[in-house]
């Protein structure tokens, strides 16, 4: 971020050095010589101190379970917003059928031609399922959004064939 007499300077924002107004689009514009000039300074944003996947803020935790809406009356709506536990599992899913998918074929001629699938390509899909399914049991056994984020930190989600 840009750094102004020590207060962040978004850009596209106009705003005022030395007596002189500047339109929204100096920043962008500008060349490091122009912005010394003015005494503008760039630091990195300061790294979040909580894990975002996981957490609002370093206080607040994201929603584990599911929620399901209902209208004015408490009447369920059919409505659901995913907590983390299920956004999870959903993750694992979409990464076993990306790493499965390159393989579809052969099971799609295995139905339509009866042509057999090489024994390491169902080597490789058994290993793929499989490390789904105990994937997915080990996120179905976090009951707190701690736990959860201590399974997917520790061990990653490259644990795949």
């Amino acid at each position: 971020m840009y750094i102004l007499n020590g207060s962040p300077l978004p850009l596209d924002t106009a705003f005022e050095a030395k007596g002189i107004s500047y339109p929204s689009n100096w920043l962008r514009q500008s060349t490091k010589v122009q912005r010394a000039a003015l005494e503008i300074t760039w630091e990195p944003d300061p790294a979040p101190t909580h894990d975002q996947r996981f957490r609002w803020s370093e206080d607040i935790v994201k929603q584990f379970a599911d929620v399901v809406l209902e209208d004015e009356e408490g009447n369920a709506t059919g409505e659901v917003i995913k907590g983390l536990k299920s956004q999870w599992l959903d993750e694992q899913k979409m990464t076993c059928n990306l790493l499965l998918a390159p393989t579809d074929w052969h099971v799609i001629r295995k139905a339509e031609r009866d042509v057999a699938i090489p024994e390491a390509v169902t080597t490789y899909r058994n290993s793929v399922l499989t490390a789904c399914t105990a994937r997915e049991a080990e996120i179905n056994a976090c009951t707190t959004t701690e736990e959860l984020q201590t399974l997917i930190t520790e061990t990653g989600l490259t644990d795949w064939p």
